[in-house]
């Protein structure tokens, strides 16, 4: 059965982090050890920018299609990556 549907196009950005602490007697080690994993966070944020993995900003980008069908809901969804390729594949196959 055909029915007319709404298609949906979006974006959802999302961020990752990774936190670290340490606990030391030795000031200047600390002070070390946070100086290089500012340099690491660093290198692997240009890393993914360079990579196409995050945009600019950091993020994460992926798309997603969703085909809606008023009376009925969400139809069909596609989610793909920023390259194209596809995540995730959802289809309503029966309503009972």
């Amino acid at each position: 059965m055909k029915h007319k549907a709404f298609r949906i196009d979006s974006q959802s950005w999302t961020k990752g982090a990774i936190n670290k602490s340490y606990e030391s007697n030795n000031a200047e080690w600390d002070k070390s050890r946070q100086v290089a994993d500012e340099k690491i966070k660093a290198a692997m944020s240009q890393k993914g920018i360079k990579k196409g993995y995050t945009n600019e900003l950091g993020y994460v980008v992926t798309y997603k299609t969703e085909w809606f069908v008023p009376g009925i809901g969400m139809a069909k969804m596609d989610v793909y990556e920023n390259y194209g390729f596809i995540l995730s594949h959802s289809t309503l196959d029966a309503i009972k």
